[in-house]
């Protein structure tokens, strides 16, 4: 790749120009070439990356982990329990899991921001939702909608969720799972989820948490960093700020272990060190069952600390309470 073509923004919360560097790093999941600079804002503490490239699209060429279909590893096989956990990859069984702590509702208008190869999609289509999903990576779009062919009123998307002028008041739920921080304009997304949701519909968002015990220890082994392509990093405090100021309303944090999202910070550090033969083993060993099992004691201190490494959000948009409906509650 030839030197990146850069351009300088301002903070997306607040508008100020004036932020310092705070951490610098290199492209540790592509390898892509460069040097890239976070930074954080001096009036508000939000953290971003400037100057960051014109075209992002170059930087999802390659052998990214979100497009990838990760098999589950465990010690003895076993057969599903139901249909959802037989489609279940990836984490899409986790983020299931986090959409029913937030909804009693089986059915409805569900929509998957970022949804890359539809993982989350068909779970969400096979337990009953209308789904809708969009993604920046053609090759991604194009991997979700043959895999949601079973599903005939799945509709995939490429393109920015701006871009696409979906109609207002139309979804019961929007999930942007590890989505936000790579959007260019994050209060221009928020903006357009909050005109899309129906009114007392859902958001669920999830993201890396700058403040995390695992960014601190890790520091440029960090996987929340993945330069390039996260342009920005919240904490707590700032993902919070920013949601209020669209307008969403009953805020509140849910709790999802962090361990496979740790698991890659550890590869990246044990990179270093380990041939690829090895660090693919030691992948296969930290990713069973069990492994997990055993540190969840662990991670569930930590994340009650507020040290974990995830930021999972619930929000809704406000309706009157003569119209509230019960099965989002």
């Amino acid at each position: 790749m030839d030197t990146p073509d850069c351009i300088t923004v301002e903070c997306n919360l607040c508008g100020s120009t004036h932020a310092e560097p705070i951490r610098v790093g290199r492209d540790l999941m592509l390898g892509h070439p460069g040097e890239w600079t976070l930074v954080q804002c001096r009036r508000c503490g939000f953290i971003y990356l400037n100057p960051r490239p014109r075209d992002m699209a170059p930087y999802y060429e390659g052998s990214y982990l979100p497009f990838e279909h990760r098999p589950k590893h465990t010690l003895i096989p076993r057969r599903p329990k139901s249909k959802i956990e037989e489609v279940s990859v990836g984490a899409a069984g986790g983020y299931y899991s986090l959409l029913q702590q937030v909804t009693k509702a089986t059915s409805g208008q569900l929509l998957d921001v970022g949804c890359a190869t539809g993982d989350f999609l068909v779970v969400a289509a096979t337990a009953g939702w209308t789904v809708t999903g969009c993604d920046l990576s053609i090759f991604a779009t194009e991997q979700a909608k043959q895999r949601m062919r079973p599903f005939p009123d799945a509709r995939i998307f490429h393109g920015t969720l701006e871009s696409l002028q979906l109609s207002s008041d139309s979804f019961d739920i929007v999930t942007l799972w590890h989505s936000i921080e790579h959007v260019e304009n994050p209060k221009a997304t928020l903006h357009e989820v909050y005109r899309l949701l129906k009114p007392n519909g859902r958001l669920i968002l999830q993201t890396p948490a700058w403040l995390s015990l695992e960014s601190q220890l890790f520091k440029h082994y960090w996987a929340g960093l993945d330069f390039p392509r996260h342009l920005s990093l919240f904490s707590h405090t700032t993902l919070k700020r920013l949601l209020q100021q669209i307008g969403f309303s009953s805020i509140r944090s849910l709790y999802q272990t962090s361990y496979y999202f740790s698991l890659t910070s550890i590869i990246f550090a044990a990179q270093q060190y380990l041939p690829a033969t090895l660090l693919s083993k030691l992948y296969q060993l930290l990713s069973l069952g069990p492994m997990m099992l055993y540190s969840s004691p662990f991670f569930r201190v930590i994340d009650n600390c507020g040290l974990g490494s995830l930021l999972t959000f619930v929000a809704s948009k406000p309706m009157p309470l003569k119209h509230h409906d019960d099965r989002f509650s």
